[in-house]
């Protein structure tokens, strides 16, 4: 009997496989970086629906609060917001412009800290216009006598734009 000793010749990959290692690392890498993208996109896009959320439900206690005190409508056109101490204590505020202005201020204390530079004002306007973006010009009020008073909460959302953007809501009272 014959033996032959037959040997298969060794391929020579000369670095071909490393080469195609390293081309689905870079296609794998561009796919997680897009993937990153859209995540954080879709944070700044949450963050932003929540503070409209909160500027929301802010309003609208407000302009609440406004309602359930109708005999002293006037007194919220324009409140200050100084707190006196008197409210906080068990006799109670000494007027009810002392009562106004310190729930105005305890409104604008909370405002400031749910909303980032978050501010609002109580005023009549004769032309609510609802939400509205832009620069705190957009959502200045006229101050018509017989017009409607509005509640007004602005935030700035520059860190979802990519230029300052002050972001407002309203509510009609």
């Amino acid at each position: 009997m014959i033996r032959i000793n037959y040997t298969h010749p060794r391929p020579t990959n000369n670095g071909m496989t490393l080469i195609e290692v390293l081309v689905a690392i870079l296609v794998l890498s561009f796919g997680m970086l897009g993937m990153l993208g859209l995540l954080m996109n879709g944070l700044k896009l949450t963050t932003s629906s929540n503070y409209r959320n909160i500027a929301n439900i802010e309003s609208q206690a407000m302009a609440d609060l406004v309602r359930a005190n109708a005999r002293n409508l006037t007194l919220y056109n324009a409140p200050s917001d100084s707190s006196n101490s008197s409210c906080f204590s068990t006799s109670g505020c000494s007027s009810s412009q002392a009562r106004v202005e310190t729930e105005f201020s305890l409104w604008l204390d909370r405002l400031g800290t749910m909303l980032p530079s978050g501010s609002g004002t109580i005023c009549r306007d004769s032309t609510p216009t609802g939400q509205t973006s832009g620069t705190p010009s957009d959502w200045a009020c006229d101050n018509a006598t017989g017009s409607q008073f509005v509640v007004k909460v602005c935030w700035n959302e520059s860190r979802i734009a990519t230029a300052p953007v002050i972001s407002c809501v309203q509510s009609n009272i």
